[in-house]
């Protein structure tokens, strides 16, 4: 039986702050929803078959009118857009749970060396919106095999 409790945060206080921010941060499910969905919006998939390169984006309920998209500098495209508050009740409506917010996003994804310039399409579809370039050839199907004659 202990009659004098315990106190690890008398001796250790900046230790007992740590723990105490990331038990907070981590074990509170709304903070780490949100710092999920914010790293890497919008979702992508980017991927090759044997002719084309595709990059599929994920941004349902926007528009093609809500995004811009542009080919830059360092082989890399930039995906960027603005999503409005739509959700909107009534002047007199009590949320119980608000999280359909507008905002902003960017996106800069680097594209593979065996691809340059913009897209031969770019389609938006149920919430997809594909990019697809044609492959040309990687520098290792354009290297030559030297003969070497010796002498």
């Amino acid at each position: 039986m202990n009659l004098i409790p315990r106190r690890d945060d008398l001796f250790f206080p900046v230790e007992s702050a740590f723990n105490k921010f990331f038990d907070d941060f981590f074990l509170n499910k709304s903070n780490l929803n949100t710092a999920k969905a914010n790293i890497g919006y919008p979702k992508l998939n980017l991927y090759q078959t044997a002719g084309e390169t595709k990059l599929v984006f994920s941004i349902p309920g926007l528009k093609s009118e809500d995004l811009t998209l542009e080919y830059g500098p360092g082989n890399c495209v930039t995906i960027s857009g603005r999503m409005n508050n739509v959700y909107k009740g009534s002047d007199d409506s009590v949320y119980y749970y608000r999280e359909i917010r507008g905002s902003s996003f960017e996106r800069v994804v680097p594209l593979p060396e065996n691809i340059e310039g913009e897209p031969d399409s770019a389609t938006l579809q149920d919430g997809l919106l594909t990019l697809t370039w044609k492959n040309k050839a990687s520098p290792q199907q354009l290297a030559k095999k030297i003969q070497i004659k010796s002498l």
